[in-house]
């Protein structure tokens, strides 16, 4: 599937790379939230056995099989689509191991060595139960704390790697697996002590091995300057992974989320992506990916095209005989460098009205420019039998003109990354001619509507309409945020509070960038900028 093709369901996605999420477990692993060792035996009760996990290897009782091993928990990603592979790593330690059958049946005991077991889980969290905080798992304080420093009440979080009460959802991975020396009797024993640490797991506290992705509510408490428009607002989210054979370090965990104002939820399973979102010169640790529809159009080319097509039609409306012009649906198109619009094209016969937009999409160092060239067409003319004479005349004029806006990554003062939207207009050119006929000009009624044409055009149509148009974009009030300057500025919020790494952090954006169809793309990082 092409990237893009994703938002023709989904409104965001946020690309994780594999070594951003092995580093935050390495971090867990540091920090306590996930254990360092894994002391796991076999021992007899009531004639059954039975696995229990020990805090010290002082505590494996006498003739009983065991793994006592420093782990590393990791991700692999091996292939594109919706599985990802879970790795324990075993570093090293000892494993007890019954070797044969009944009375023959001898302890043997092996040196763990970079022993591995790998699970495959699927990632389709459209078929997966979503859970609340407290609901089912409990969460490590570390990142309980974090969310608890963003809003107070009223979120809802959901597991990003896996539930492990959804046994359909995971299956044994044997390419990951490996017991060293121990063979093919340490890799079916493995199995049986690993069916059982997932049984762990959901008793002990799931650590969400790799992040949150952080629902909004409506009755979510959320500080002014952090929120964020309807369509930037997640509220549910799933996963598709893609491979980069080339880079596997590049390899990406994908959340794919829906938001308030857009497709409002997570209607079915995300395809699989053609392509990494990462790119090859990019030192990232993940990239936003925000639809077209959601903020380029929402925020600044939609309300420009209902503006500028209700501004004009407000002004020839009784003087030329035409309609106010197309839907914004009907009159977008895409181009090749960016979005043409037509407002209306009527350009022949005796009234026309003729107003249409090209966007070209811009990438520059630090910023996005979205040059908007403008063309306004208008034309009257009157033929008409006075009895004694025909009355003939036409007036008519063109607007050339070009807008821009652009957004730019910058600081605010408290030195946090942000983006700042400016914009600017110019008159590029300008035309007008009329005549009529002797007859024409006998009839006072003739002139009156010749000169609402040309002072449309020439005084109407001039610099201080576009750019009081554009400074009316700018002061479009959003519900409960204020201008779309504000609304920009609080995307930063967005990228903060959209994920919440599995470590406590939170990714702060870097550069940003703009294709074609107009989706717009943030660099992350989790190291703060300050």
């Amino acid at each position: 599937m092409k990237n893009t093709f994703i938002f023709n369901q989904f409104d965001m996605v946020v690309s994780m790379t594999q070594q951003t999420i092995n580093d935050q477990l390495t971090h867990l692993l540091r920090t306590g939230t996930i254990h360092s060792s894994f002391i796991l035996a076999q021992v007899i009760e009531n004639n059954n056995y039975v696995y229990k996990v020990l805090d010290d290897e002082s505590q494996i009782p006498p003739n009983s099989a065991y793994i006592n091993a420093s782990i590393l928990p990791q991700v692999n990603i091996s292939s594109s689509g919706l599985d990802i592979t879970f790795v324990l790593n075993m570093l090293s330690g000892t494993a007890a191991f019954w070797i044969g059958n009944g009375p023959l049946s001898r302890l043997t005991t092996f040196d763990i060595d970079n022993w591995s077991y790998g699970i495959d889980v699927n990632m389709d969290l459209f078929k997966l139960e979503q859970d609340d905080i407290g609901k089912k798992i409990t969460v490590p304080p570390l990142v309980e704390d974090q969310l608890k420093n963003f809003t107070d009440k009223m979120f809802s979080v959901n597991s990003l790697l896996m539930d492990f009460e959804s046994v359909d959802l995971i299956q044994f991975n044997p390419t990951h697996t490996n017991a060293g020396k121990s063979g093919d009797v340490g890799i079916e024993q493995m199995v049986l002590f690993m069916q059982f640490y997932l049984k762990w797991l959901i008793a002990s506290g799931n650590p969400y091995v790799l992040g949150y992705a952080i629902n909004q509510t409506d009755q979510s408490e959320v500080p002014t300057n952090e929120v964020v428009p309807d369509p930037l607002k997640p509220v549910g989210t799933t996963y598709s992974m893609y491979c980069d054979a080339v880079t596997p370090a590049k390899s990406n965990l994908n959340f794919v989320l829906a938001t308030k104002g857009g497709f409002g939820h997570i209607s079915g399973s995300p395809g699989t992506f053609d392509t990494n979102w990462i790119g090859d010169n990019e030192d990232i640790n993940a990239k936003m990916i925000i639809s077209h529809t959601d903020l380029v159009e929402s925020l600044i080319l939609k309300p420009l095209y209902e503006s500028l097509q209700t501004s004009v039609f407000s002004q020839i409306n009784g003087n030329i005989d035409v309609s106010s012009g197309n839907s914004y649906e009907n009159g977008k198109a895409l181009t090749a460098t960016g979005i043409s619009y037509t407002i209306s094209n009527v350009n022949s016969g005796d009234d026309q009205y003729v107003n249409t937009m090209n966007v070209t999409l811009n990438n520059q160092a630090t910023s996005v420019d979205i040059v908007v060239k403008g063309h306004i067409q208008l034309y009257k003319e009157v033929d008409k039998n006075m009895g004694l004479c025909t009355a003939k005349a036409h007036a008519g004029g063109t607007v050339d003109w070009t807008g821009k806006f652009s957004i730019e990554a910058t600081k605010d003062e408290l030195g946090n990354p942000t983006l700042k939207l400016t914009q600017s207009t110019t008159i590029d050119n300008c035309t007008s001619d009329s005549d009529k006929n002797d007859c024409a000009k006998a009839f006072e009624w003739i002139g009156k509507i010749l000169g609402t044409i040309l002072d449309l055009i020439t005084l109407g149509l001039d610099q201080g309409f576009f750019s009081k148009l554009f400074e009316d974009l700018m002061d479009l009030h959003i519900p409960n945020i204020g201008n779309i300057g504000a609304a920009f500025g609080n995307i930063s919020n967005a990228v903060r509070t959209t994920i919440l790494l599995p470590g406590g952090q939170v990714f702060y954006f870097k550069t940003p960038s703009i294709d074609t169809e107009g989706n717009f793309y943030l660099q992350l990082t989790y190291k703060s900028e300050n």
